[in-house]
Parts: structure tokens; C-alpha cells; sequence
């Protein structure tokens, strides 16, 4: 009996690998890349804003739940909190490391959350390619700044509220679980808005189809559209970031078939061809959800999952191709990308393995693989051969410059260090403010040691930041930039066991 609980939960091993790959791989890059400077963003929301209250004892719940330009960036504000009080001072590579612990996360959950759909082969396969997928470093962009961490509170909590609403009868306690989630989301990033736009859209769907039904079931409902209405209207309209947005049904389109074909576009700018390259890579979630919905099938049913993710999507890169409608496809995008891509993995490996017309024919099986992933991979090469090999470099080297030209204000005080640079080789945009914000004596003694000299640390205590660790996140930081990449082959061998284990499993 033993025996066969172990191999029964020997699938567990292949999420954990899965987050071990991410982790090592999100280490080397910060080891190599990473620079500890605060960067853009962080100015304004931890240097202007939060840092200052919470040292000079002001900080308030109201500002911890106040706006950053359009989100409410509650969870990103109180992990970076924790993190300037167990290391001490503010430090960028600190975050970004502890960020991998989340992105690691989101991978294993996200794997997880497909196991029950397909036979034990298909999923094995998708989880390898879920992993290498995750674990590519072209989403460089979010890895390597410290206050990208909303990114992933907000995949986190989207995808286990997802989870959590499909099968959940109205105003059960699993159901009041996916609300919190949901509000959660939303106080990750206004792209929370979205996951309680797809739970509403799986929720009606489900009604129309008659899986949901009565009183209750109806006024749940309208419970998600009132929430969902909330969350838009309390969403900041800035104006600075109008001329972002999508001003034309045209532009609109344009951004979100580029989002649509991504990666497979990679380096493609005729519309036609992205609208083909949109229909091959979205064409298995959409496939998938008209058989489930068609078929209707119970609520608890697990298949709900795969339309549930597949609205999830659509909200999701709909809301970017509006928001973001002149430059859609960027690094720090492409974490929210690979999700959507790999739900449509998810969906093909599903089909493949699961639909009797495959099931009679492995050929076409093999066929619609190849005709999916084919342009898919092109795709990714190129993206990683072209893009991302050169982005990380300079990336580096910019870093490298605004962390010399910042250096050399703090140590004469003379904002002309500042003013009259290249683009990008100081880490916020306006030299003045910048000046301001990395004056402040709180602010001044809580810089990176890289910045202000070894003995920031000392006036950091001065200002009521102690070491609480004793050090102990320093050298934890320090092994995991320069040795966290050993992960990677620890992850790999891990997927082996796992795989092997799974077969016995199945022979057993």
C-alpha cells in the first residue's frame, strides 16, 4: 500500500522539478545581468512614496492600497517591505531574486493545474514544454527589475482563482476562496480586472449551458459583474499614458493579432500573416472551448478549466492590445504571453490525446503537433537568437551606466552627473527628481551599498532598518547569484525521476 501511494504522487515530482529549471535559470541571469540599482518605477512608488512613510512611521493601510499610475500594487508593496526589513537596506538584487520564488511558483501551479485533463503521456510532455517555456530567459524584462514582482502576484492569484471558480457552486466556501482571489489579483495589478472579467464570462457560459442554475447561481453572477464593474471604475485614467493606448479600431486589431501570433510571428509585419500565424496559435483553446461548451458538461467537471483559461486569455491580451496598443510586444509582456501560450499548449495536448478522431488516427494527432508547434519553435528560436541574446547585454551594460552616473552624484552632490545623458544611463527619466528622491537622508541611507559605500548599512540601522537576519540574506543572495544555476540540472534530474516514476506507476 505504501508502495503504490508513492507512485500514485509520484507526479508531484515534476512541478517541483519544473520550479527548481525556472529558479536556476532566473538566477543565472540575475547573477550575470542583474544590476542593483533601483530602476524607473521604483523611484516614485518604493524611493518617493512608500519607503519614506513606512520609515518615518506614516504609513497607512490607505496608502498601501493607494494607485501606482493605473494598479493598486498592495502585495508588491508588502513583499518589498519584507524584503527591505530582512535584508536591511533597499536592494534590487534582493527583490529580483525573491521573485523567482514566485515565477517557480506559477510554473509549478500552473502544471499542476492540468494533470487531471490528460493521460499521464500527454501531460508529461506538456509539462517539459511547459517548462522550457518558462524558464526562457526572454522574459528578461520582468526577471531583471526588482519591482516587477505585481507580474507574477498577479499570474499567481489569477491562475489559482481560475482554478478555484470552475466547479465552485455559488457562495460555497470555495467560492467565496475564488473571490478573494480575484480581489486579490486586482490588488496585484489592474490586469486583475481581467481574471474576474473571465471568471464572470465562464460563470454565464456555464449558466447558458445549463451547468449553472437557480437563484443563487444567478445572483453569484451578478455578484462577479459587480465586482468586476468596480474594479474598472476605481482604475485611474491617467493622461500621460493616453498617447499608449490604441486609438483606432485599426490599431487596436493590429496590436492584437500581434499578441494573438506571438511567438510564432517573430519578425513578421504583414497583417495577413499574423492573422494566420493568430488563428494556428490561438486555434486549440478556441477548439477546445466550443467541445466543451457544445458538450456541456457538468459543473464540477474538470474540461471547464480549459474554457476558463481560454476567456482568461482573451481578457487578458485584449486589455494590453487597448492599453498598450502602440508597443504590445515587449520583454516585460512576455511573461503574461507565455501563460496564454501555454494554455493553448495545454489545449492541444488535450485534443491530441483525448479526441476519438485522434484517437483513431495518430498520424493527424502527429500532424496537428507538428503544424502547432513547428511555427511555434521557429518562433521561440528567433526570438532568443535575435532578441533576447542581444537585449540581456545591453541590459547589462546600461545598468552598468546608471549605476556609475547615479554613483557619481551621490558622491559630489552635483546634478550635472545626472543631466544631458543617453537614453536609459540613468535609471529614471527625469534627472531633477531622480536628484530629489535619492537625496532624502532616509532614502540616502538605505541605497545599495554599490551606490553610497559599505557603510549604508550602518545608517540604514540609524534610520530603524536592522539586519533582523543577521546577514543571513546576504550570503543567501550572494550563493544564489553566483551557484542558484545548479538548479538547473537538479531540476532536470528531478523530471527524470519523476518521469520514471510515473512509469512504473502506470505499469504498476
Amino acid at each position: 500500500m505504501r508502495q503504490a501511494n508513492s507512485a500514485a504522487r509520484s507526479w508531484l515530482f515534476l512541478p517541483l522539478a519544473a520550479a527548481l529549471v525556472v529558479i536556476g535559470v532566473k538566477c543565472w541571469m540575475i547573477g550575470r545581468f542583474g544590476n542593483p540599482t533601483p530602476f524607473w518605477d521604483q523611484w516614485d512608488a518604493e524611493g518617493a512614496f512608500l519607503y519614506p512613510k513606512y520609515l518615518g512611521g506614516t504609513l497607512s493601510l490607505g496608502d498601501l492600497l493607494a494607485a501606482h499610475n493605473e494598479h493598486r500594487i498592495l502585495f508588491t508593496r508588502l513583499w518589498s517591505l519584507l524584503l527591505l526589513v530582512l535584508e536591511g537596506y533597499w536592494d534590487p538584487i534582493v527583490q529580483m531574486l525573491a521573485n523567482t520564488l514566485l515565477s517557480g511558483a506559477i510554473a509549478a501551479l500552473f502544471i499542476t493545474a492540468f494533470r487531471a485533463l490528460m493521460p499521464r503521456t500527454a501531460w508529461i510532455g506538456f509539462a517539459l514544454f511547459a517548462t522550457l517555456t518558462f524558464a526562457l530567459p526572454w522574459t528578461w524584462g520582468t526577471t531583471l527589475e526588482g519591482f516587477n514582482s505585481q507580474w507574477y502576484f498577479m499570474l499567481l492569484f489569477g491562475i489559482a482563482g481560475m482554478m478555484a471558480i470552475c466547479g465552485a457552486p455559488a457562495f460555497a466556501p470555495r467560492w467565496w476562496a475564488a473571490v478573494l482571489l480575484l480581489l486579490a489579483d486586482y490588488f496585484s495589478m489592474a490586469g486583475g480586472v481581467s481574471t474576474t472579467a473571465a471568471a464572470f464570462s465562464l460563470c454565464a457560459v456555464q449558466a447558458a449551458a445549463g451547468s449553472r442554475r437557480g437563484v443563487k447561481e444567478l445572483s453569484a453572477l451578478g455578484v462577479l459583474a459587480a465586482l468586476a464593474a468596480a474594479m474598472i471604475l476605481s482604475i485611474p485614467m491617467l493622461a500621460r499614458h493616453a498617447p499608449l493606448k490604441a486609438h483606432s479600431v485599426g490599431q487596436f486589431f493590429q496590436a492584437l493579432v500581434e499578441i494573438m501570433s506571438w511567438p510564432a510571428a517573430t519578425g513578421v509585419t504583414f497583417l495577413a500573416t499574423l492573422v494566420v500565424l493568430a488563428a494556428v496559435t490561438q486555434a486549440p483553446a478556441w477548439l477546445t472551448s466550443v467541445g466543451v461548451i457544445r458538450a456541456r458538461p457538468a459543473q464540477a467537471d474538470r474540461r471547464w478549466f480549459l474554457v476558463a483559461m481560454t476567456f482568461w486569455t482573451v481578457w487578458q491580451i485584449s486589455a494590453v492590445a487597448y492599453g498598450r496598443g502602440v508597443a504590445s510586444i515587449t520583454a516585460r509582456y512576455l511573461d503574461l504571453y507565455s501563460v496564454g501560450l501555454l494554455v493553448n499548449a495545454a489545449c492541444l495536448f488535450y485534443l491530441v490525446s483525448t479526441h476519438p478522431v485522434f484517437q483513431r488516427q495518430r498520424r493527424l494527432a502527429i500532424v496537428a503537433l507538428a503544424l502547432w508547434l513547428l511555427p511555434v519553435s521557429v518562433g521561440i528560436t528567433l526570438t532568443a537568437v535575435k532578441h533576447t541574446t542581444r537585449d540581456l547585454v545591453e541590459k547589462r551594460d546600461i545598468g552598468r551606466a546608471e549605476t556609475e552616473n547615479l554613483r557619481a552624484f551621490l558622491a559630489s552632490g552635483d546634478v550635472r552627473a545626472l543631466e544631458d545623458k543617453p537614453d536609459l544611463q540613468i535609471p529614471y527619466p527625469d534627472p531633477h527628481r531622480l536628484a530629489d528622491i535619492a537625496s532624502q537622508p532616509a532614502i540616502r541611507a538605505i541605497l545599495p551599498p554599490v551606490l553610497v559605500g559599505e557603510e549604508s548599512a550602518k545608517r540604514a540601522q540609524a534610520h530603524g532598518i536592522a539586519r533582523y537576519t543577521g546577514g543571513a540574506v546576504e550570503a543567501i543572495k550572494d550563493i544564489a547569484s553566483r551557484w542558484g544555476f545548479l538548479l538547473i540540472p537538479l531540476g532536470l534530474a528531478l523530471f527524470l525521476v519523476g518521469i520514471k516514476r510515473q512509469r512504473d506507476a502506470k505499469t504498476a
